[in-house]
């Protein structure tokens, strides 16, 4: 007795494997089966400007070791991201970067042995020279933020911030021909934001060197707003405003 009950939770047991490995197997291969998300990405504005903190008594924007001002700066990046697929994404990261001159290489860059060394996920390679202002956000489930984008729609992204800028920084503003980077990362259905790659991720860039219009002071780069149009910004989500007036 006591040997056929021992074979009878033997073969319970190999049952029960057998079907959790079945399972493991079919999830790997709906997994892998997955389609990529179909995403794309526009800069399609950018503002750095001084704000009136910079001059508050008390804040001091001077490095004591090389005696070299700072310019407390603001800067708003707004990235146009369209899913061009037919199932809803996740959007997992964003990026930008202001630069004098941002370089995109589709093959990657090579290593120290001279071998291509491809970027992330075996996307381009990039290569950047005097970075002025760089903006990355993950953990994107924050307070009133959705990460889901529908099929067929795109949506504009804001990242913003403040920034102190040395001297070499904003004669290169003042140059006003200078390299953005956007990035968007994202990923087929749902996903947690709180990671921001995963196997399926699909990673997108805008590369392009523009031309900066100096108003007083402050820069823009504008292919968004048109007349009598403005920038509602509410955290990572942004939307144009129409007025008659």
């Amino acid at each position: 007795m006591k040997k056929m009950n021992i074979a009878v939770v033997f073969v319970v047991v190999l049952l029960a494997l057998i079907l959790s490995s079945a399972f493991y197997i079919h999830l790997a291969n709906s997994i892998a089966t997955l389609p990529k998300a179909n995403i794309s990405i526009e800069v399609v504005y950018a503002y750095v400007g001084y704000p009136t903190a910079n001059k508050v008594a008390g804040l001091d924007n001077t490095n004591s070791q090389t005696n070299q001002a700072y310019t407390l700066s603001s800067y708003i990046f707004i990235l146009k991201v369209t899913n061009n697929g037919a199932q809803m994404v996740s959007l997992t990261e964003f990026r930008a970067y202001l630069a004098q001159h941002i370089t995109e290489n589709q093959i990657g860059l090579n290593d120290s042995n001279g071998n291509p060394a491809p970027g992330a996920l075996g996307g381009p390679a990039f290569e950047i020279t005097n970075t002025i202002i760089s903006d990355t956000q993950t953990s994107l489930q924050s307070s009133g933020f959705s990460n889901y984008l529908d099929a067929g729609k795109s949506r504009l992204i804001a990242l913003t911030g403040m920034v102190s800028l040395d001297s070499f920084s904003q004669q290169y503003l003042q140059s006003g021909s200078l390299s953005i980077w956007g990035s968007v990362t994202g990923q087929t259905g749902y996903a947690s934001a709180q990671s921001a790659w995963s196997a399926q991720s699909v990673s997108e860039n805008d590369v392009r060197q523009v031309k900066f219009q100096d108003v007083g002071g402050d820069y823009i780069y504008n292919a968004l707003l048109g007349q009598n149009q403005t920038l509602i910004i509410d955290g990572l989500d942004a939307i144009v405003n129409s007025s008659n007036i």
